[in-house]
């Protein structure tokens, strides 16, 4: 299944409302008691109207729906470039090509770029990522500010492997507890 081929977990995301492009950022380091854990889920071309969470009538994904019934649940969204790597520099700059750099013929993040990653990581969070998209190598500058970035592809023999080190990853990063960082 090419969706679940390209699942992309990316743990430690998605609370701040924008990356900085310099400067200090004013934010505080997160309290290690502060209880606000961030999980950001994306899945590369999943249409939401084919999901249970935003109205489908068959029950095609029960575990994104628990998720999304204890968490938040974004009803509108839009990418200014519907491909991986335009989209996903947005996402981590909150900034526009003409502003970050990846354009169709630059196709790396340029490392000027503040990501959301080093952003969490500068107030204190652990940040984590485990995904299955060469469309997002660390080569291509998608790693910055990620402790741990694990490419599945690189290890995992068929999909399946690569999916069950995506949960294992994750499951292992939500459960650490040699860390008390919010994550």
């Amino acid at each position: 299944n090419r969706v679940v081929k390209r699942i992309l977990v990316v743990l430690g995301l998605c609370v701040l409302a924008a990356c900085r492009g310099s400067g200090n950022s004013g934010l505080a380091p997160a309290s290690r008691n502060a209880g606000i854990n961030v999980l950001l889920i994306t899945v590369d071309t999943l249409r939401a109207d084919h999901l249970s969470a935003y109205g489908y009538p068959r029950i095609t994904s029960p575990r994104i729906d628990e998720l999304a019934s204890k968490g938040v649940l974004f009803e509108t969204a839009f990418t200014y470039w519907p491909k991986t790597r335009g989209s996903f520099a947005a996402l981590f700059t909150s900034l526009y090509a003409s502003q970050h750099g990846l354009t169709v013929r630059n196709r790396d993040l340029p490392d000027f770029n503040q990501t959301l990653a080093e952003t969490f990581q500068e107030a204190g969070y652990r940040t984590g990522a485990a995904l299955d998209n060469g469309n997002l190598d660390q080569a291509l500058g998608f790693a910055q500010g990620f402790e741990t970035y694990e490419q599945t592809w690189l290890t995992g023999e068929t999909e399946l492997e690569r999916t069950e080190a995506i949960t294992d990853f994750g499951l292992d990063y939500l459960s650490a507890t040699d860390d008390d960082r919010p994550f």
